[in-house]
C-alpha cells in the first residue's frame, strides 16, 4: 500500500440508511406481506412473489450458517479475514464480514451486528455474542 492509498477496512461499507440507530441498532430490510419472505437490503418486489416489498426492520442478531478465510486479499487488506452468511431471525440471509479469526468460529453460533461509522457511511461486521458491544 503506499502512501496516499486508504486502508481497506475490513467490513461491508453501507448507506447509514440501511441502519437504525435508535432505539435500539438494527438493520433496515424488507419483508414481503403476502408470502412472508424478508431480504436485506429492500428490494423492490419480493424475490419470491414479485409483489412490492415493504420496509422492515430485521435486527441486530443473526446466527452464523456458513464461513470461509480468506487467505489473499487487495492491497492494504490484512489477511486472512473471515466472510460468512448470516441468518437472522426472521428468515434473511445475508453476507458478512465475521470479526474473528475462522478457528474460533462454528456454524449456529450466535453473533451480532457491529457497526463502525465512517463518515456519512457505516462499516458493519458480526462477532459472536458476547465478544464486543455491537
Amino acid at each position: 500500500m503506499n502512501a496516499t492509498s486508504p486502508p481497506v477496512h475490513a467490513g461491508v461499507i453501507l448507506s447509514t440508511n440501511h441502519i437504525q440507530f435508535d432505539p435500539e441498532l438494527s438493520l433496515r430490510g424488507g419483508g414481503c406481506a403476502d408470502c412472508g419472505a424478508a431480504a436485506f437490503p429492500c428490494p423492490e418486489l419480493c424475490p419470491n412473489c414479485l409483489i412490492p416489498m415493504a420496509p422492515r426492520l430485521l435486527g441486530r442478531r443473526g446466527v452464523l450458517y456458513t464461513y470461509s478465510a480468506i487467505h489473499s486479499g487487495p492491497a492494504g487488506r490484512n489477511t486472512p479475514y473471515t466472510v460468512g452468511y448470516v441468518d437472522l431471525p426472521d428468515g434473511a440471509r445475508v453476507f458478512a464480514h465475521i470479526d474473528g479469526p475462522a478457528a474460533a468460529l462454528e456454524p449456529d453460533m450466535a453473533v451480532q451486528i457491529r457497526v463502525v461509522p465512517q463518515n456519512d457511511s457505516v462499516c458493519i461486521t458480526w462477532t459472536p455474542e458476547g465478544d464486543h458491544d455491537a
